[in-house]
Parts: structure tokens; sequence; C-alpha cells
């Protein structure tokens, strides 16, 4: 007995030497930090404590890593590989476009970059995965996620399962899209997890939501439980899926052509579509709170519906679910046998079998044949190698530019713009198939137009009236990525309106350069507004002067505005008579302001001063600005009376019959002394000078009683108001002209 003892202790001695000299030898590099800054393939039986991947095109082989490996987010795009490697803590990705994880294990996976893609490829075991930005998860091979994680700040993530590939849990928080071809025990949407979807072509032992969410079954179901908030949800069973049991305290609609076991709910008006449950089962409360912080079917019930349309009350105990998710009918647990232990037997020889006829590949088939593949997507290629029990089925994938693609393990990833060839080729190379792939990128926004950021494809433009706008022929797109493209466009309406005043949208339809699309038709837009047109205003009245020869007439004044912050310009012109009578119109240089300041007047007869105002965009205005009437008479005394004061003018008189009694009154006045005398006129033009003498108008009253013309049309009036004053030259005031219509 004692030497047995001491030959055990020395065993575990040697064996505890042995682990210390192993320790010793895997841990030389587990202090250092492993930084791959040059693209290329590391391939080291080595390991770390941490790793930090800085570039594009890494591709680490079989590396032990006992801390944790970031991948920069200084690789704005491109790839990353890791196959078969150990990673004890967490893998944090920031940067890449597709990481790809080819075997190996992984304790934890976490995505803060946006947008990126995760391919699992062989046997790659990951023990949680943790979207925390939206992302692409494709699990593929042999691979094993435990744990997939949505976050709420997640966005919306795509999660798909094929090959062999088992994803076991899945929670997600937020919205997520879900396609599962492999077994999953449970799927869990949380609150914020709205709009998601979930297409299982594989049995789930449970699926809980607290959203509404849209759930395709093709498969059977253990339990589906769902709760208030996920109110509206849709359920749609493929032919022979079974939900074994389901319990909803909302509304929840199931269509489809599968079958539901039995449904617990508070209200059988919950249950709608076209699949009734076989058994309906009634309480109060049919989800409740399990053990483990989760949901639960109630196992109490008070009533029980049967889809027959019978019904029986009766209280329900212990009807709790019990996982199935086959058609497999359930069995009673048996007690365990004991074996007992037997002296081992010896076999008898065997005969030495003969080696195995190697069976020679025939043909390889590839699906699909051809492709179209954006940037940024990846494509999975089939290989089919014929017949079934060659015995090197092994292929080897080529591609035949990897600078437009790459593949690995029949999984294309887009590089470049371009037309490749990928090509799965047998061990021994006589056999091929090949795909021809079409790279493209689609173009995701409208970024410049006419050399202004747009926001959402559009931007907005204000010109003025008039402006002269034309919309620009190129507009800049982006691509994937990083990359911009200009892009031709045509525009409806074909053409700017600078005259169209207020907002007009104009909408863009692209021409895609080659290699480019548009798959989201994306129309960029001008919002233009142009502004109102200028409008000139004049305020400014009629003015009209009675002047001695060589006297000087008073400056002439025009008072106007212009809209839309637009600037006046003025030109000033006077009208006279030639010996012959007619009109002579000279444009007066220099004459460019608001006022005009006439000369002294050496020569009898009528000036009529005009001005054109005129303003960017605006209609121009020729305003009559008023008229001086010099005598043929020297002032004598010099000394003048004081001008008469116009307090009160008259009064035009609208649609009177021909050879009516009219009266038309002015009232003036003068401050200084002197009588006022009063002689009006009339004139067939809107002026107040040159007109003829009214032959009852001569009077010292203010008042003008006429008669209306005996012919229909319109007749002018104007006064004249003479002040005569003892020791003075008499002065003369005139009206504005008004007019008397007859109808």
């Amino acid at each position: 007995m004692q030497k047995k003892s001491i030959i055990a202790i020395i065993l575990i001695l040697l064996v505890l030497i042995t682990a210390i000299l192993f320790f010793q030898s895997v841990g030389v590099n587990s202090s250092e930090m492993k930084t791959y800054n040059a693209s290329g393939t590391y391939n080291e039986k080595a390991t770390y404590k941490n790793g930090q991947i800085t570039v594009s095109g890494v591709t680490i082989e079989n590396a032990t890593f006992t801390g944790n490996v970031l991948i920069d987010e200084a690789i704005s795009e491109g790839n990353a590989h890791f196959i078969n490697c150990d990673v004890k803590g967490e893998v944090l990705i920031k940067g890449g476009d597709t990481i790809y994880f080819d075997g190996g294990s992984y304790q934890r996976i976490t995505v803060e970059k946006k947008g990126v893609k995760i391919v699992l490829l062989g046997d790659a075991k990951i023990e949680t995965l943790d979207a925390k930005k939206a992302c692409i998860v494709v699990a593929n091979g042999n691979s094993q996620i435990k744990n997939m994680i949505v976050e709420i700040t997640a966005g919306r993530t795509s999660i798909t399962s094929q090959d062999k590939a088992i994803i076991t849990n899945i929670l997600a928080n937020g919205p997520a899209d879900i396609v599962l071809n492999t077994p999953t025990k449970t799927i869990t949407f949380g609150s914020d997890a709205a709009g998601s979807t979930l297409i299982s072509n594989a049995v789930v032992d449970k699926v809980q939501t607290e959203a509404k969410v849209t759930l395709t079954f093709n498969s059977n179901v253990g339990a589906l439980i769902l709760t208030g908030a996920g109110e509206g949800t849709t359920i749609t069973l493929g032919n022979n899926a079974i939900i074994a049991s389901m319990a909803t305290d909302t509304r929840v609609e199931i269509n489809g052509e599968g079958s539901v076991t039995n449904v617990t709910t508070n209200n059988e008006a919950n249950i709608t579509g076209s699949v009734i449950p076989d058994i309906i089962y009634i309480t109060p409360k049919p989800v409740v709170v399990d053990p483990m912080g989760g949901y639960k079917i109630s196992t109490s019930t008070i009533k029980t519906t049967t889809s027959g349309g019978s019904s029986n009350t009766s209280w329900v105990s212990e009807q709790t679910w019990t996982g199935i998710a086959s058609n497999a009918s359930s069995s009673v647990p048996q007690s365990p046998t004991v074996i007992p232990i037997e002296a081992p037997l010896i076999p008898p020889l065997q005969p030495i079998p003969a080696p195995p006829v190697a069976i020679d590949v025939t043909s390889v088939t590839i699906d699909p044949l051809s492709a179209e593949l954006l940037m940024g997507s990846t494509l999975m290629i089939n290989a089919t190698v014929l017949p079934d029990n060659a015995t090197n089925k092994t292929i080897t994938w080529e591609s035949s530019d990897i600078k437009i693609a790459t593949v690995t393990n029949g999984l294309v990833t887009p590089v470049a713009n371009g037309d490749v060839i990928i090509t799965a080729r047998t061990q021994n190379g006589t056999n091929a198939g090949s795909c021809k792939i079409t790279v493209k990128t689609n173009i995701t926004a409208v970024t410049m137009i006419d050399t202004i950021d747009a926001v959402n494809n559009s931007i907005s433009k204000t010109i003025d009236y008039n402006a002269g706008y034309s919309l620009p022929v190129i507009v800049i797109a982006k691509g994937f990525g990083t990359e911009t493209l200009p892009c031709s466009i045509n525009w409806n309406p074909a053409s700017a309106d600078c005259k169209k005043v207020g907002e007009t949208t104009y909408t863009g339809t692209l021409t895609m350069p080659g290699d480019y699309v548009n798959k989201d038709s994306i129309k960029p837009e001008i919002k233009l507004t142009v502004k109102s047109q200028p409008l000139i205003t004049v305020t400014s009245t009629l003015t009209s002067q009675r002047i001695y020869l060589n006297g000087d007439p008073t400056e002439l004044k025009i008072d106007a505005t212009v809209t839309e912050g637009k600037t006046l310009r003025y030109q000033w012109s006077q009208k006279t008579k030639d010996s012959l009578g007619n009109d002579v119109e000279t444009t007066l240089g220099g004459a460019t302001g608001s006022t005009y300041d006439p000369p002294v007047s050496t020569n009898a007869g009528s000036i009529y001063y005009s001005c054109l105002l005129t303003a960017e965009n605006a209609e121009p205005i020729t305003v009559f600005v008023g008229t001086v009437v010099t005598g043929t008479t020297v002032a004598n005394p010099i000394a003048l009376a004081e001008l008469p004061k116009i307090n009160t003018q008259p009064v035009s008189i609208g649609n009177v019959s021909a050879s009516a009694p009219i009266t038309l009154t002015v009232d003036a006045s003068v401050d200084n002394g002197g009588t006022l005398t009063y002689q009006w006129y009339e004139s067939t033009k809107e002026i107040n000078a040159d007109g003829t003498a009214v032959a009852d108008g001569t009077n010292t009253s203010s008042s003008l009683n006429t008669s209306a013309k005996a012919s229909v049309g319109t007749t002018y009036y104007y006064v004249e108001i003479t002040n005569t004053q003892a020791g003075f030259s008499s002065v003369t005031s005139v009206s504005l002209p008004v007019s008397v219509t007859v109808i």
C-alpha cells in the first residue's frame, strides 16, 4: 500500500512539472501586444496577450490571444480574416467592411461599426456576439453562436444561419431581420424591436416577443409567447408547421397551412386569422414571469374551448410546455439500468481488408453560373461535386482577379467594379466549374447639387426675379464607402422658369456611368424659389408752374419707391414744340436724380418735364412730372406777390349725363394779402397747361358752374389761381387736372 502511494506522488509531480514547462513554452509572447499594420497572411502558432489590426487585408491563422483583439476604426473599408484562432477575451470591431471567422474559438465579439458584415465559416465557435451597431451576421458551415444579442442602439440588424451552423439563443432588443435554416433554442424580441421579422425553416424551442413583429414558421415551434406590446403581430405557418403551445394577452393574427395545438389567452377574440387552434385555454393572466426572469405560459385556466365549437368550464392545473418541437410523441422516462463490469473480451483476429478503390470526380456543378454583385454585399456560390461517393471531394476556390473580387469557401466579396470569374476546382485540377460575376456599385445618395451640399438628395435655392438661373447638368453621387462620382442628369421641368414667382420643384433623373446602378431610384430635387418681380410705385403729384420771362422755375421732384431691395434709376427729359408745332423730345444729360432744377426761362412757351424710372428686373415707368409755362413779359416790379396756396384740389366727376350741370370747386388762400381770381380751363389730355379757357370760368369765385359736354367721353379741367397785390407782380398757382366723364 505504501509503495503504491509513493508511485502516485511521483506521477503527480511529473504531471505538474510537465504542465509548468508547457505553460512556459506557450506563454513566451503572452505579455506582448501584437499589432498587424501591414496587409498579408500571418500563420503563426503563437500566443499573445492582446492584438490590434490597423489595416485591411490581414489574415491571422492559428494564433491565440489571452486578452482582446481590436479591429481599428482607421480601417474605413476592407476585410479581415481569423482562421482557427483562439481569443479568450473580446474581439472589438470598430473598422472594416467584412470580418471572417473561419474555425477557432472566440469568447465575445462586439460590433461597434455600422454596416459591417460578420461571416462565420468552418467550425468557428462564438460564445457571445453583441451587435451594438446595425450589421449583417451570416453563420455558415458548422459554426456556432451561443448567444446573439442586438442592442437597442444598434439599428436594423440582419441575422442568417445556413448549412449546419447553429445560433442557440437570440435576443433582439432592437429591430432585426432573422432567417434561420437550422434549429434554435430561444428567440426573444424586446419592447424596442418593433418591425422585426423572423423566417424560421427549422425547429425553434421557444419564441417570445414584447413588440409587434412578423413571424413565419416553416417548421415546428415548442412555445410562442406574446405580451400586450406585441399587439398586431402576424404569424404565417407553412405546410405541416406546428406550434405546440402558445400564450398571448393581446390580439394576434395566424394564417397559413400549419396548426396550433393549444393557446392560452384572456380573450378568445385575441385569436384572429385562418388558423384556428385545436384548444383555447382562457385565464385572466395567460403570460406570467418565470423564475429565470423571462415569461412562461400560465398553468391556471378557468375555461377550455375546442375548435369544434363545444366548450366546458373546468380548472386545468400544471398545464406546462415541455419543449415539444417535433411531431414525435413524448415518452415516459425509464429508470436507469445498471450494467455490471465484466472482464474485457479479446476479439478474434480479423483479416486485413483490401485497400479501398478510389472513385474519381466526374463533374463540378456551380450555382449560380452568373450573377451581378453589388459593392458592400457578398454572394455564396454553391459547388456540387459528383458523384456523391467520390473519394476526394475537396475543392479549391479561385478568383480570376482579386482586385475585383475575392472568394473564401465559396463566399464572394467584391473589391471593385468589373467582371471576374470565380472557379471551384477539384484537388487533382481536372474538374472545375465557374461563375461569371459582374461587380457594380449602387449609389446611396446625391451629395451635391449645383455646388450646394444636398440633404436627403435635395437642395433649396432662392433667386431674384428673371435672374437667368440654369439647372446643373452634373450632380455628385455617393457610391460605396467614401467614393463619390459625377452623374449626368435630366430635369423635369427641363429648364428653370425664372419668372415663375414662388417655389417650383425640379426633379432629376440620373444617368449612371458604367458599372454603377441606382437600385433605390434616387431622384435629386431642386426647390427653386423665385422672388417677386420688383414693383415701382410713384407717390408724387403733377405740378405746373407759371413764371415770367427770365424767371427761375422751382425745382421739380419725383417721389417713388421700388420693392425687393432694388435701386431706382432716374433719367429726366423735356418736351417742347418746334416752329412747326411738332413735339421735340430731349433727354437731359446728367439729370439722373430724384430731383431736377430747370434753368432760367429765357423763352416764352411751355416745357413738359418727364422722368423715366427703371430698376433691375422691374417694368420701367415714364412719369409726367410737371410743366413750366413761361410768359412773354418780364416781371415788373421785380418783387412778386405771395403764391396762392391750394388747400383743397378739385374733385373728378364720373358718370354724368350729357349737358348736365356740373360744379367744380377749388379752395385757395394767401396769408399776406392780395386778391385771388380764378380762370378755369378744359383739355382733352390729363395735363394742366395749354388748355382752352372756359368762357364762364373767369370770376372771383372759386367754383365753376357749367354744363357737361353733350357727347360721350372724358374732359379734363384745371384752374389757374392768380394773386394780385399792390406793389407786386402778380403770381399764379395751378390746380391738378380733374376729369368729368359723360356716359
